[in-house]
């Protein structure tokens, strides 16, 4: 019994110094004219004009996740970027991070629980408005449903 409680302890170090994270909680605003689908990484969200959806992402180091507007689907990464903790809302111990798609293709960072669609946005963080890859919706790498 002792061992067990050893195991456990050091399992639960290792992991909190191995640099275990929680997910990130994403709740996106569409505030475009068209449907989008989001990939997360598991599967496509069908994302309603003027409505959100919430996920988790986190396809890859590059690629949090991928919106298609019809017109070919792109890649955005939001792992790259330092988010201020007051842009960054903590419930249930997951952090969420509140964004809103534009129909540009940028995304902007909102401040938690906004009552969307967001008219006036908070100074962005760097890195922010994410942009899909070549800076606008069009066919690109990312023609093909991943997965």
């Amino acid at each position: 019994m002792q061992r067990l409680r050893t195991y456990i302890i050091l399992m639960v170090i290792a992991s909190v110094f191995s640099g275990c994270s929680v997910a990130t909680v994403f709740v996106l605003f569409n505030n475009t004219e068209k449907t989008v689908r989001v990939y997360n990484g598991a599967k496509w969200l069908v994302l309603q004009p003027k409505k959100s959806q919430t996920f988790s992402g986190g396809i890859s180091q590059e690629i949090t996740f991928i919106i298609d507007a019809g017109v070919g689907a792109k890649g955005y990464n939001i792992f790259e970027t330092r988010i201020p903790g007051k842009l960054v809302s903590s419930e249930n111990r997951h952090p969420s991070l509140y964004l809103q798609l534009e129909s540009s293709g940028a995304i902007y960072v909102t401040t938690p629980k906004p009552n969307f669609p967001v008219l006036e946005f908070p100074d962005q963080p760097h890195g922010f408005p994410l942009v899909p890859k070549n800076g606008k919706f069009e066919k690109s790498g990312w023609t093909s449903q991943p997965g």
